[in-house]
């Protein structure tokens, strides 16, 4: 039987829980060498939780061992009466209780490396010979595209990029700033907390990318476009929670119209405003609505 002994360690995001589950079992199918350590089982297990790249610990009688990325297939948690080898590893979880298994049937962790990069492991549970349980690991790296990078959305990971009008048309209004996105494989976006905030503040005014412009003159195009009724925003891009986390400037917006859309304005420090997204102007007043915040897909390499 699949038994959870102990669950020591948890750390709470959102609507999950990373969980060490701790059971009766040993490593079946390894792809590589474990790192092999001289560590008490409970300091082991706490490596393995603190590391990203750790998918499971494994007691033994010299000591314990530690598997990391696409360096296990599968391990065996085998019928009673087993006792000898221990072995734990991480699972996401909807409770914070101490569950009769550690998951129903699969259990997704990942971690970001670096701007780009996501590594994800998903752990499979099922039953085998013997009535033993078998939990397979399968591994996937994520790419986010170069100029772009990577945040966590939910149970998602997202690539946030802003991209800029070529030379052929430096200013564009909001309709060609959402071709733009398309363009690139992506749609328009805005940021959901205060992380992607600065993110499009620190990368919106490239000097060399916003030229002839300067940067206290230039506009980016946000995901919001009130398509019907004045400041009722319809988004393109469902995962960034609206515009809850828009830093509205003070009496804005305060369009009376619809035909008008969000965009990003006084930097370094941007607030947000609306203007209307149908113009097909250059720029108007000096100023230059100069590109777009897109989501860009993450791919599987």
């Amino acid at each position: 039987m699949f038994l959870v002994l102990s669950i020591v360690l948890s750390n709470c995001d959102a609507s999950t829980y990373k969980k060490m589950s701790i059971m009766w079992g040993y490593p079946e199918v390894t792809t590589s060498q474990p790192a092999n350590t001289s560590l008490s089982w409970d300091q082991c297990l706490l490596q393995c939780y603190q590391e990203d790249s750790c998918v499971l610990a494994h007691q033994t009688s010299f000591g314990c061992n530690l598997y990391r990325f696409n360096s296990i297939s599968s391990a065996r948690n085998p019928s009673p009466p087993y006792r000898e080898d221990k072995i734990a590893f991480k699972t996401m979880i909807s409770t914070n209780a101490c569950p009769v298994t550690p998951f129903n049937n699969t259990s997704t962790y990942s971690y970001q490396n670096g701007d780009r990069v996501v590594y994800s492991t998903t752990l499979t549970y099922s039953v085998g010979s013997n009535n033993d349980s078998i939990i397979t690991f399968n591994y996937a790296t994520l790419q986010c595209p170069i100029g772009s990078k990577v945040f966590p959305r939910g149970t998602l990971w997202v690539c946030l990029s802003v991209k800029y009008f070529g030379n052929d048309a430096y200013c564009a209004n909001y309709s060609m700033a959402s071709a733009l996105c398309k363009k690139n494989g992506g749609t328009l976006t805005g940021p959901m907390n205060t992380e992607e905030y600065n993110y499009f503040k620190n990368v919106s005014p490239s000097v060399s990318k916003i030229a002839p412009y300067s940067v206290e003159n230039i506009r980016i195009w946000l995901d919001g476009n009130s398509v019907n009724k004045a400041r009722v925003w319809v988004m393109e891009d469902s995962t960034h929670n609206g515009d809850k986390a828009y830093p509205y400037s003070a009496d804005n917006p305060n369009s009376d119209v619809p035909g008008c859309a969000l965009y990003f304005y006084e930097f370094p420090n941007p607030v947000v405003d609306d203007f209307y997204n149908y113009n097909s102007f250059l720029s108007y007043g000096g100023y230059c609505w100069r590109g777009a915040a897109c989501r860009l897909d993450i791919k599987i390499v």
